[in-house]
């Protein structure tokens, strides 16, 4: 593989993904579900991606990891755009090189095969070394993510929740990828499990120089894992920055909301914002910020136009009245 190509990060270059649905008996409408989204992630960086329920996180990391086509823009692995490359050698280099931690490790892990058989899997697909060195690869994998050599023999089902996310995440690696896409990794899990995860991600990181996307709606866990934040609503970034500057001093209405939102083991540093108004729908976005609705700040120029990005050194916000 090129240089170019394995040293130049994942990017999404005002990337779209719109769906097209059934309205009624004979119509039919387009669910914007990702809009022109400009999104990197550069070699070693981990950057977190946040924002409510159906603002189109998920959808943004299929496209990262190839498993949805975009519907315009340009998704970039070092120098080379992704779907311009033919199937095989998307199958061949980008699959190698990008692999995904699912929400929900019950459901993405094969209820009956072993351990063995699930990390293994990715090595006889692709056909990396002889029998013998995948063997090898399988029980360093095990061991890397912090299972016993025992947990091999076993199915799923006779795992923990954490045991299972951990298979889950030896099976991302098992390729060697430069860049892992997490989706909600922590989500179906309880609070000493989700640290002993965000603990394992974070030093998985630091050991392999691994760049990752870290999804959640819970911006604190975010800002544990990640050197940059983005956040997103309804389908666009609409802030982006060092994780600890959008914490401390957050420029986009909904960025602050999402931090007073979500309490802290040391309890809320500040009362939560509570917000009014209706969320937009995705079949029909408004022309203008789609916050607006919501946005305590809102002014007549904010339902005219999305804003363009407004950049403070490594820092962008999409808002016509940002937050002092």
């Amino acid at each position: 593989m090129s240089a170019a190509v394995t040293t130049g990060g994942l990017a999404c270059e005002q990337l779209s993904v719109h769906f097209p649905v059934k309205a009624g008996l004979f119509g039919k409408q387009v669910v914007h579900a990702v809009e022109q989204v400009d999104f990197r992630v550069a070699p070693g960086e981990v950057v977190g991606l946040v924002g409510e329920s159906g603002c189109g996180k998920s959808t943004l990391a299929k496209v990262m990891v190839g498993l949805q086509k975009p519907t315009a823009g340009t998704l970039r692995y070092g120098e080379r755009d992704v779907w311009a490359m033919s199937a095989p050698e998307r199958r061949r280099v980008f699959a190698r090189e990008v692999a995904m931690v699912f929400q929900d490790p019950a459901s993405s892990l094969n209820p009956r095969w072993r351990v063995r058989d699930l990390v293994r899997d990715p090595l006889d697909v692709h056909e990396v070394g002889t029998p013998a060195q995948r063997r090898e690869r399988v029980a360093e994998l095990i061991e890397l993510v912090g299972l016993s050599e025992s947990v091999a023999d076993r199915l799923p089902r006779q795992l923990s929740g954490g045991q299972r996310q951990r298979v889950a995440i030896a099976r991302a690696l098992a390729l060697d990828p430069a860049v892992v896409v997490a989706d909600e990794p922590t989500s179906a899990l309880d609070v000493s499990v989700k640290a002993q995860i965000l603990n394992l991600l974070d030093d998985l990181r630091a050991r392999l120089n691994l760049s990752m996307v870290f999804i959640s709606h819970d911006i604190h866990a975010v800002r544990h894992v990640a050197d940059r934040i983005a956040v997103m609503y309804l389908g666009r970034v609409v802030e982006e920055g060092p994780a600890d500057a959008l914490a401390l001093a957050p420029r986009h209405p909904y960025t602050k909301a999402l931090f007073s939102a979500v309490p802290t083991l040391a309890g809320r540093a500040e009362e939560r914002i509570v917000l009014e108004g209706p969320v937009p729908s995705a079949r029909k976005p408004p022309p203008g910020c789609p916050f607006a609705t919501r946005c305590w700040k809102v002014q007549d120029d904010c339902r005219q136009g999305f804003p363009a990005p407004s950049v403070d050194g490594d820092r962008r916000h999409w808002c016509s009245h940002p937050l002092a």
